[in-house]
């Protein structure tokens, strides 16, 4: 973030003992002014100007880099006093609204119990909550090893691309923006494997993870799991007739 900071001399005579203070808010730091400051430390610096002609307008420019994470719509205030002999101190500040980025994702499955060789579903839900933009979106999903990665099938929202599986069994996707306020929506299908499931049923865990390039405050949201579990499938019956 840039500050700009104006100064003129509207008056008809020089004006002296001029000196320029600028309190930056807590949670900006100063990396670099031009010109340099004369003295101070974040979040307050003083430009001792001296004599200011008739004229301007003049300037200080601050470079300022943001703490990690902000919440979301939190004013940021700027305020600068000037002095001088023949003024007294003039005030101006300027408030920005620092936007910040939410990612939630949810995970549901298209039933509580599925059987052996059969397909199970899951819907994968990704919501920015809060109003600045997600860059570089990253959704992966792993997917129990009890499902047959052969017969795994996707789809997804416009925007959201496959991005590739890391073996053995994480899937996925890559969304270049998810705007404030957005959601995106991808499902996966899976066949689970006919192997020996016993009569109570096991647990099969399925867990997805979100992560953007951006900063979050709320990490708590960036992960879910859903819990299905897997019987055995239904007995197969022959029957054999035989006439004479």
């Amino acid at each position: 973030l840039t500050y700009t900071i104006f100064y003129s001399n509207t008056g008809d005579a020089p004006a002296t003992g001029v000196t320029i203070t600028d309190t930056l808010p807590a949670q900006l730091h100063l990396q670099s002014a031009t010109p340099a400051p004369s003295s101070g430390s974040d979040p307050t610096y003083t430009w001792n100007i001296g004599t200011v002609p008739v004229g301007g307008p003049f300037s200080i420019t601050l470079v300022v880099t943001a703490d990690n994470v902000i919440a979301d719509l939190t004013p940021l205030t700027n305020v600068v006093t000037m002095t001088s002999v023949e003024t007294g101190t003039l005030t101006a500040s300027r408030v920005v609204t620092a936007v910040g980025v939410d990612l939630q994702v949810t995970k549901s499955g298209s039933g509580v119990q599925v059987k052996a060789n059969e397909f199970i579903t899951y819907t994968i839900t990704v919501s920015n909550n809060c109003n600045a933009t997600a860059d570089n979106v990253l959704i992966a999903d792993t997917l129990p090893i009890s499902i047959v990665q052969s017969s795994v099938v996707s789809s997804a929202s416009p925007g959201v691309v496959f991005s590739g599986t890391i073996p053995p069994s994480e899937y996925r996707w890559t969304a270049a923006t998810l705007g404030g306020g957005s959601s995106l929506t991808l499902t996966i299908s899976g066949r689970l494997i006919t192997g020996t499931w016993p009569a109570s049923g096991a647990p099969i865990t399925n867990t997805v993870v979100v992560g953007s390039d951006d900063s979050e405050m709320n990490l708590s949201n960036n992960s879910d799991t859903e819990v299905t579990t897997g019987r055995p499938g239904d007995p197969f019956t022959i029957t054999l007739t035989a006439s004479p």
